[in-house]
């Protein structure tokens, strides 16, 4: 079941993606649009119809335990969720930064996205402005 749209994420970052536990097609995974990193795509989301008429290869991302991906996150993705199942990831991001001097960063009201997140990931982000 695929309940999470296509989409890129916000902040331009090349993310590391560890499976520390082996992942399916049963289990909750990732999928990618293969090559769409090499365009430029405003951040939002993509309906699946748009995925199919650029003619990306969609990649699922599983593997066996301690596999490890590699991903511009500027590329097409969305997560592809399975009821029941837990997908057990290291996941670092890194971005150079250079385009983050006009965003807020000290506060959460600029973030609606982080209501949606656990209160804990939510009071780590409270605490990274202080």
């Amino acid at each position: 079941m695929t309940n999470s749209g296509w989409h890129v994420d916000y902040l331009h970052q090349i993310s590391f993606m560890l499976l520390v536990s082996d992942v399916s097609l049963a289990d909750t995974h990732m999928q990618y649009a293969l090559g769409s990193h090499k365009r430029v795509w405003p951040v939002g989301n993509y309906p699946q119809e748009l995925v199919q008429k650029q003619g990306f290869p969609v990649v699922n991302v599983i593997g066996k335990k301690g596999t490890l991906f590699v991903f511009d996150a500027g590329g097409i993705h969305r997560a592809c969720y399975q009821a029941g199942t837990a997908r057990k990831i290291l996941h670092i991001n890194v971005t150079t930064g250079h385009h983050l001097s006009s965003q807020k960063f000290d506060r959460l009201d600029p973030w609606p996205e982080l209501s949606q997140v656990p209160w804990y990931a939510r009071r780590m982000v409270k605490r990274i402005g202080r």
